[in-house]
């Protein structure tokens, strides 16, 4: 909830997603995977020249400004992530999902959703 993007701090945001990270490493262990397989599948999701571009952006020498946005928000994030290496993805979402992470979802709805729950 508390990843913000883009012009954020970086620390914050690399505290967040390192935390989750970390969780979703012990999960894939957990499901009898190498933990150094998802380091693999983490560095090749974060990578921009594998983003996967538009028609239009290859055209252009490299992804458009909308390719790297989303690349800035957490679901974008977890989601080339998860298609670096797709048959780890269940436990990778279980171990992102306890830290509010979940596919499709924005940070907006994070953040209410935290914040709902810590005023509860």
């Amino acid at each position: 909830a508390d990843f913000r993007g883009g012009q954020a701090d970086p620390h914050t945001d690399g505290t967040v997603w390192a935390s989750a990270c970390w969780t979703a490493r012990e999960h894939v262990a957990a499901a009898g995977h190498d933990r150094a397989r998802f380091d693999r599948m983490l560095v090749r999701g974060l990578d921009l020249s594998a983003l996967p571009y538009t028609t239009e952006s290859r055209g252009h020498g490299g992804p458009t400004s909308d390719e790297l946005k989303q690349r800035r928000y957490i679901a974008g994030l977890l989601d080339a992530v998860l298609r670096a290496d797709p048959a780890l993805a269940e436990p990778v979402l279980a171990g992102m999902a306890i830290h509010g992470i979940h596919l499709g979802a924005s940070n907006v709805e994070l953040r209410q959703a935290a914040r709902a729950a810590k005023a509860a």
